[in-house]
């Protein structure tokens, strides 16, 4: 929730959200924080994302009306009023000045170019808006996304990220995106660091879906046989026992970095 506090989405009447995903964040967002008569437009390039989306949002109360091409929406005073279109964060459906605040969480790291989403985002908003945008920080803090090659390392395999996933470190320099925030055009740009614990219910929940997926992703690649998976699955499984296990303080988190800025 630091975006919508930070950019004061809370006291806007027309609040934009790009790259929405799944909108677990806008569901609280909706609910507890969004003013009455408020329009909350939100964005994501993927058309099953939005399907969650509004499926996710439904259980709030709430619908999002889905519009094909950007059409206005009038607000009124008593109602709280949600829409989402298909659209790409480096080239907007939206007239300039549109906006009183927008938001982008993890996001900016996954676009082709963040320089046009920055771009983008000044376009959009109304001057003295502000922009709130996260991405992940130093991969070596990221406990999320390390833990499993450190522990195949340790048994003597090698094993590296994803490239779409490393590709995702290439801009978690705070001073580097400050530099780049304002050379989009904001007049103001505030970062800071903050590390969060990955969203699962306890640690095997994390284990199971962050960790198994990739494992077997790599298992198959290596062609393993199934005694050589299971026996290495095993030794994963132990290695992240006594990491973030019960017994451990840790716990699988991840650093992210908060972009504030104002137009």
């Amino acid at each position: 929730m630091i975006l919508y506090h930070q950019t004061l989405a809370d006291k806007c009447n027309k609040i934009l959200e790009v790259g929405v995903g799944t909108g677990r964040s806008s569901q609280m967002f909706t609910q507890s924080f969004m003013k009455q008569g408020a329009i909350y437009i939100n964005t994501d390039i993927s058309e099953k994302m939005i399907e969650i989306f509004k499926k996710n949002l439904s259980v709030t109360g709430y619908d999002a009306e889905y519009q094909d091409t950007y059409t206005e929406i009038l607000p009124e005073d008593d109602k709280k009023k949600i829409a989402i279109l298909k659209a790409n964060n480096e080239e907007l459906p939206f007239p300039d000045e549109e906006f009183d605040c927008y938001i982008s969480n993890l996001s900016l790291h996954i676009v082709n170019n963040h320089h046009n989403q920055l771009l983008e985002a000044y376009r959009v908003l109304k001057p003295e808006s502000k922009a709130g945008f996260t991405v992940w920080g130093d991969r070596s803090r990221c406990r999320c996304f390390t833990f499993l090659e450190e522990s195949l390392k340790k048994h003597g395999y090698d094993y590296s990220l994803d490239p779409s996933i490393a590709k995702s470190f290439e801009i978690s320099d705070p001073v580097q995106l400050r530099k780049d925030t304002l050379a989009a055009g904001f007049k103001i740009c505030k970062t800071f660091v903050v590390n969060l614990p990955f969203a699962s219910k306890n640690p095997e929940d994390f284990l199971n879906f962050m960790v198994k997926g990739s494992f077997d992703m790599y298992a198959e690649e290596k062609d393993f046989d199934d005694a050589t998976k299971e026996d290495l699955w095993n030794k994963v499984s132990i290695d992240f026992d006594t990491q973030f296990g019960p017994d451990s303080p840790e716990i699988p988190d991840f650093e992210q970095i908060v972009i504030i800025a104002t137009k």
